[in-house]
C-alpha cells in the first residue's frame, strides 16, 4: 500500500467515478458505487453498480468501468479506482479482482476514494482487506483468490469455460460463496444375513434407476397442472388426452424396462415427490372412473396405486438410500 498523493490523472479519475457513481441503480441497498479507469493508452472510462431484483444478475462498478474500456477497443488497465460513501474504503469482490487482472498486470493500481477524496492505494495485486479489522475473512478469500489466479487462468485457456459464483454483500463488499454440499452421516448397517446385505445392495440399484424417473414425474405434473390454467375449460380435457398419449408413447419402452420390485418403489417415489399417490394423480387429471381402472389393472399384479411412501417408517432404509445417491455418497 502507498500512500496517497493525486496527480492530475489520479483526480480525474476521481471525478469521473464520483459523477458515475451518481448515475447508479442501487434501489434494493440504496449503497451506491462508482468505478474508473485509465487505460494504458492514456484513456479515461467510467462505470457504476447495476443491481436486479434477480440478485446474481446485477453487476459491479468495476465490471461496468471494464466493459466501456474494452467496447472502445483498450484491452490494458494502468489503474482503478472504486469509491463508495461508508465508514468503511470499497474494496473490489473476488469476481472483480479476476476481472483486473485479466486486463491488467503486477503494476496495475488499485485506488480506494470515499467522497473526500482518494484515501489508499494498492499496487502488485497486493489485496490485502482487513478494513478496522472487521472483514478478516474476505482477507482470507482474496488471498485464496490470489492463490489460483493463474490456475484458473490457465484452465479458462485450456478449456474455454468460466465458472460463475454467488456473492453476498458484507458492510457494502461484494464477497462471492460458495454453497457446501450436504453430507449425511448414518450409523453403518448391520446385515443379519449375506441375503439382506444383497438386497440392500439391490435397492441401491433400484433407487439410482426409478428416481430419476419419478422426478420427471413431479415435473410433468408441476407443468401440466400450470399449462391448464391457461387454458379455457373445455381444452382441459383435449389437452390431458393428448399429456396422456405423449406420456405412454415416452415412457411405456421404459416402463417395460423395469422389474416388478422397481415398478412398485417407483409408486412409493411418485408419492415422495409429488406428496400425491399415483391413484390421486390420475383422478385429479383424468377422472374417478380412469383412476379406478388403473388401480384395478395394477391390483392384478399385486400392485397399488394408493401406496404411500413412509420415510420415518417403513421406507426409511429406501430414504437413507436416496440422500446418500442425492448427495453423491453412493
Amino acid at each position: 500500500m502507498q500512500e496517497t498523493n493525486n496527480t492530475k490523472k489520479e483526480q480525474k479519475l476521481f471525478l469521473l467515478a464520483k459523477q458515475a457513481r451518481e448515475n447508479a441503480y442501487a434501489p434494493y441497498s440504496n449503497f451506491k458505487v462508482g468505478a474508473s479507469i485509465e487505460s494504458q493508452a492514456g484513456k479515461f472510462y467510467a462505470g457504476c453498480n447495476v443491481e436486479n431484483v434477480s440478485y446474481p444478475v446485477g453487476t459491479c462498478a468495476e465490471a461496468g468501468a471494464i466493459a466501456a474500456m474494452i467496447a472502445a477497443g483498450d484491452k490494458q488497465i494502468k489503474r482503478i479506482l472504486i469509491i463508495g460513501d461508508g465508514k468503511d474504503l470499497i474494496l473490489p469482490c473476488g469476481a472483480c479482482l479476476q476481472r483486473i487482472k485479466e486486463f491488467g498486470s503486477h503494476e496495475t493500481e488499485i485506488l480506494l476514494a470515499d467522497l473526500q477524496g482518494i484515501q489508499k492505494k494498492y499496487q502488485r495485486m497486493l489485496y490485502f482487506c482487513n478494513v478496522n479489522g472487521k472483514l478478516f475473512i474476505l482477507t482470507i478469500i482474496l488471498l485464496i483468490t490470489a492463490t489460483f489466479n493463474g490456475y484458473a487462468q490457465q484452465k479458462k485457456q485450456q478449456s474455454g469455460k468460466v465458472y460463475l459464483t454467488p456473492m453476498t454483500v458484507y458492510e457494502g463488499d461484494t464477497i462471492p460463496y460458495v454453497k457446501l454440499p450436504t453430507v449425511y452421516i448414518f450409523k453403518p448397517l448391520k446385515f443379519k444375513n449375506k441375503r439382506a446385505r444383497t438386497q440392500y445392495y439391490k435397492l441401491i440399484r433400484d433407487v439410482k434407476k426409478v428416481l430419476p424417473i419419478a422426478k420427471e414425474v413431479n415435473q410433468i405434473v408441476i407443468e401440466t397442472y400450470e399449462y391448464l390454467q391457461t387454458l379455457p375449460p373445455k381444452e382441459r380435457s383435449k389437452h390431458l388426452k393428448r399429456v396422456e398419449k405423449s406420456l405412454k408413447e415416452q415412457y411405456m419402452p421404459r416402463m417395460k424396462k423395469l422389474t416388478f420390485s422397481q415398478g412398485k418403489l417407483l409408486i412409493k417415489l411418485v408419492d415422495r415427490q409429488t406428496h400425491s399417490t399415483g391413484y390421486e394423480l390420475v383422478k385429479a387429471f383424468l377422472g374417478t372412473f380412469r383412476a379406478g381402472f388403473y388401480q384395478t389393472f395394477a391390483a392384478l399384479f399385486g400392485a397399488s396405486l394408493k401406496k404411500e411412501y413412509d420415510a420415518t417408517g417403513d421406507d426409511a432404509l429406501t430414504e437413507r438410500v436416496i440422500l446418500l445417491v442425492e448427495s453423491g455418497q453412493l
